[in-house]
Formats: C-alpha cells, structure tokens, sequence
C-alpha cells in the first residue's frame, strides 16, 4: 500500500525527516548573509514602508500581487529587519514546505520515498541554479500549492468532499496572493478534483459544484486584499501595475525571445548546476510509467501532470528566471523520490544500502558544494550576479543615513530598492525600480516622465545613480528625456558623497549625491 513501506515505521521516517531538515537549515546558515538582491529589496523595502504608514501600489509601484510584503512584513516581525533575519524566515518556510513534500511522498508512494522527495527537495531549493538563497515569490507560494496538492490527493480518494475542495481553493487562492502563475498549479487541482473514479460524484452538475467551491475558496482569499486596496485609494494602482503591466511584460516577447531566454537560463543556470536532479527526475517519471501491476500508475499521473502544470506556470511569462523554476520542484521532487524509493527497494533496504539513493538525494549540493562552503557571502552575491552591486548596497546605505534625516526622500536612479530598504528612507518617486521607464513596454515614456515629476515635486535630499546597465536595461528603444532632465540636476543641485573619492576612468557602479544647500 502507498504510505505504508514494509520495514520502515511512521517514527523512522519522521526522525529522518528531522535529521533531513536539520542538515538543511545547517546549511542555510551558510547563506542567510548573502546580500539582498533587487527583488529581494523591493518586497523588503515595502514591507518596512507599509510599517510606515505607505500603501502598496499607490505609494511604490510594484507588479507583484502583495503575498510577499505580508511575508516579509511576518518575518520582519519575528526575526528583525537584518539580511539574515529575512533570510532565516524564508528558510524556516522552506523547511515547512519540505515537510508537506514529505507527507506527500509518505501519502503517494511510501513512508521511504517521503524522506527521498524532503531530502531531493531540500538540497535543491537552495541551488545557485534557482538563486534559492533568496526569499523570492517562489518560495513563499511553494508552501500554498504543496499543500493544496496533498490535500487535493487525499479529497480524491475520499469523493472530493465539499469542504476540501473549498479548502483547496482557498490554499491556492493563498498562492496567488504571492505570485499570479500559482494559477497554473490551480488548474491542475482542480481538474484532478474534477477527474474522480466512476460512480464517484461524476456529472456536470457535481463537476459545476466542485469548481463553485474551489472558487469561492480563492475568491475568499482575494477579497479582504481587494477590499483593503479599495479602502485605501490602492485598488486603481494594483490594476495597472500588477494586472495591465504584467499582460504588457508578458507580451512584449517574441516566440524568438522566449526560446532564447529559455536556452539563456537552461544552459547557463539548470543544467549545470541541477543536472543530477533532472536526470532523477526523469528516470523516476520512466519508473513511475510501469505496468499498472505495481500500483503506482495514478502517482505517476498526478506527479507527471502536476509537473507539467507547474513548468506552464514557471514559463507563463517568457522570460524564465532562474528561480521561477522552484515552482516545480515540489513535483519534480516526488517524481525522482519514487526512482530513489525503487533503488532502494532494489538493494533490499538495508540501512547500509540507503547509502546510494542518499548520496543521489543530495547530489545537487554536492555538484554545488564550492558555493555553499568555499565563497563568503558577498563573494557568493558577485559570483551568482556578476557586476550588480547588491553587496555594495549596505555601504551606500550607510552613506545616505550619514547624509540625510530619517525624513528625507532618496530617489534611486536605477533598480536597486535594496539600497532604500537598508537606508530605511523613503523614495522620492513611487518607482522604486527603473525597469519599468526603460524596457520596450507600453507607457515607457510616459513613467520617465511620472518619475521625473515626482523628482521635482519631492526635492529628495539624496540621489543614487546606478552605473550597471543590468539595473537599468535600456536600450535603442528607450527615451533619453530621464537622463536629459536628471542630468542638469545633478550638476547645479548636488554633491557627490558616495564613493568620497572617485579615480578617473570607468564611474563607480554605484554613486551617491547630496543635495547643496
């Protein structure tokens, strides 16, 4: 029976569950002072203005439903406003979500295989592949769906009652709170729901029934959040930023330029850095296709179409970020626990023989051991994110403090919200990151424009500029009039105080200036 592996008790799994997660959080030690990265600085930046009285969206553009403020509004709360503190709350939630792929694997497959699917999914989260040492959307919506989908397994096998459909719903209403491609995993779900046993509630107006419900759960979540925006003169904002700006993102993308970034974050990023996990992976789907004999043929369905699901969701908007990929990990984790499970079975499971599959679960750490336990932290920021000043942004921070009041405005002339999170001062302008005014995306032109309005209205008592084309992203496509107007500021208003002394050649990455007096 799945669950119940002969010669292993419920108590062993859950001890070597716990050995699993310990390991895991040893090694997030390592990690936890990596330097925020832009996105990281952005939801932390907004965190700590939403405790300052500032509305999302109305007060700081941002494209990204509010999931990951609150998140890191909670873990700014109990573990402080450091680098660390924040990264040591998104592991902690990792780990929370490890345990769910546990008890899904237990669930599925086999007490063993729970353990596998942990260990898998632990050793790979934190992969230089996915830049998981960050505590990105991806993390957080992990949590929701791992547990939407534990519960949509077990809701099957008991007719799909209506209070767990509703509840998984709600779970992955949760998901998209934090990042709006959750619902990729959503559709999967719910068709599992959907797909019961014959004689088991089938008919559209069951089907119609299951699908009310597990929309009302989502529609639960959604509604406080629209109300609150509602409420607070945010709601307007929210459409344009997180709703008709991302449909601009999306689509300003080429079937040429999403198989190039695809390519881009496959050779440089997946494959060198996962390769053991996929290779798992794969052979754990092959393994799970056996004759239907072994049980197993409707685990290898839902692990293969959750998977499939997810990496739709990962590359809903072309552009293939690294660490969209966690999205389907949690799947793909329990795929390759069901081979590990089979080694395993294969050597008679005997402790000693565990060995094997044990080294596999943890292989994409030892691919990746150098980074974990050979670089520094900043050394890890400049290796995984090249000339983007991420670890500068501290000793700029701290330039600005020394500089300005706590209620000065800074205006950031690139995107680097990490800078102002770190300052604890508020911008100057509600775009917080440049992307928007410089892509190839409607209402470029129009943002610079916003943005520079902004400049002259607030007066900030600091500007950053950012010399890294990477904060930047402009191109042939982007309006020079930021520049033209920021430029003759800066001459007759400002004096530079960031870096103190500044040799000739190629500008600092980073400079800060002063307004005169």
């Amino acid at each position: 029976m799945p669950g119940k592996a002969a010669g292993r008790s419920g108590w062993d799994s859950r001890a070597l569950l716990g050995c699993t997660l310990v390991l895991f959080l040893l090694l997030s030690a390592r990690l936890a002072p990596v330097p925020l990265e832009r996105d990281e600085g952005e939801y932390a930046y907004i965190a700590w203005l939403m405790g300052e009285g500032g509305i999302p969206y109305k007060d700081v553009f941002n494209q990204k439903p509010p999931g990951a403020f609150l998140a890191y509004r909670l873990i700014m709360s109990l573990f402080g406003g450091t680098v660390s503190g924040i990264h040591w709350g998104a592991h902690i939630w990792t780990a929370a979500t490890a345990v769910l792929v546990f008890a899904a694997g237990r669930r599925l497959l086999s007490d063993s295989a729970g353990v596998f699917a942990a260990a898998l999914y632990c050793a790979s989260v934190l992969s230089p592949g996915l830049m998981g040492q960050a505590a990105n959307t991806e993390t957080f919506m992990a949590l929701p769906l791992a547990a939407a989908a534990l519960l949509a397994w077990r809701a099957r096998e008991n007719g799909a009652p209506a209070r767990d459909v509703f509840v998984c719903g709600l779970l992955v209403g949760l998901a998209t709170i934090f990042k709006q491609v959750a619902l990729a995993d959503g559709l999967f779900i719910l068709a599992w729901l959907a797909w019961l046993p014959r004689g088991a509630g089938k008919g559209v107006s069951s089907l119609l029934r299951r699908t009310g419900l597990f929309t009302a759960g989502g529609v639960c979540v959604w509604l406080p959040v629209i109300g609150f925006l509602a409420l607070r003169g945010g709601l307007a904002d929210f459409y344009r930023d997180a709703v008709l700006f991302n449909l601009d993102y999306a689509g300003s993308l080429t079937t040429e330029g999403r198989l190039a970034n695809l390519t881009a974050t496959l050779g440089n990023s997946l494959i060198p850095h996962l390769w053991p996990l996929m290779l798992i992976v794969a052979f754990g789907l092959l393994w799970l296709r056996r004759p239907p004999a072994r049980g197993l043929r409707r685990q290898g369905v839902f692990c293969a179409a959750w998977l499939l699901f997810a990496l739709l969701g990962a590359g809903m908007s072309g552009h293939f970020r690294e660490h969209y990929f966690i999205q389907p990990l949690a799947p793909a984790a329990l795929s390759g626990a069901a081979l590990l499970d089979a080694v395993w079975s294969a050597l008679g499971r005997r402790a000693i023989a565990a060995a094997i599959p044990a080294v596999m679960a943890v292989s994409p750490v030892l691919v990746d051991a150098p980074w974990y336990f050979a670089l520094s932290a900043a050394e890890y920021s400049r290796a995984l994110y090249g000339e983007n000043p991420f670890a500068e942004s501290p000793a700029v921070a701290q330039a600005i403090r020394e500089s300005s009041a706590p209620g000065d405005r800074v205006l950031v002339v690139g995107s680097e919200p990490q800078i102002l999170f770190h300052a604890r001062r508020r911008s100057a302008s509600r775009y917080i990151l440049t992307y928007p005014m410089m892509m190839d995306v409607p209402g470029a032109a129009e943002r610079q424009r916003e943005f520079c309005a902004d400049a002259a209205s607030a007066r900030p008592g600091i500007i950053v500029v950012v010399n890294v084309r990477q904060s930047h992203l402009y191109g042939p496509w982007t309006s020079p009039y930021l520049f033209e107007t920021l430029n003759p500021l800066l001459a007759a208003h400002y004096r530079q105080i960031y870096p103190a002394a500044q040799g000739p050649g190629v500008p600092p990455p980073v400079m800060a200036f002063q307004r005169s007096p």
